[in-house]
């Protein structure tokens, strides 16, 4: 699902085998690019995240993937790729990614700029808006 107006996707996996224990997920790695991680708490989701000079235009572009703490199960890299280990529970694993780019409109043209958009979506996806009905 892409959620309009803003920088998210969410990804909803329903798993058929019931042994799947593990979902590996995350980014490329690139030389011109900062990496930024969090396990995430009780009020924020956890993300890998990259930011730099990471375009072939060699433009300042900033990329997450977005994690509930509860699926957590580690952090992990190879030579090519930043990766986060998730838990399904029950079968199902749900997980976002966002994309930042300082030439979109009110881009985001710093590191700082990014890793403050990168916590408040943290705190924004661990904390939904709730509307109760009475």
């Amino acid at each position: 699902s892409i959620f309009a107006g803003t920088r998210i996707t969410r990804l909803g996996l329903l798993l058929a085998d019931s042994l799947a224990t593990a979902i590996c997920t995350g980014l490329n790695k690139d030389p011109n690019a900062k990496l930024l991680i969090s396990e995430g708490s009780k009020t924020n989701f956890g993300y890998v995240a990259t930011f730099g000079k990471q375009s072939l235009n060699n433009d300042n572009l900033g990329i997450a993937v977005f994690f509930h703490p509860d699926n957590f199960n580690g952090f992990a890299d190879d030579e090519f790729n930043h990766i986060v280990k998730l838990k399904p529970r029950n079968g199902r694993l749900t997980y976002y990614f966002a994309a930042a780019w300082e030439g979109e409109p009110d881009g985001i043209k710093t590191e700082r700029e990014f890793t403050e958009y990168i916590n408040q979506t943290a705190n924004e996806l661990a904390n939904p808006v709730q509307v109760i009905v009475q």
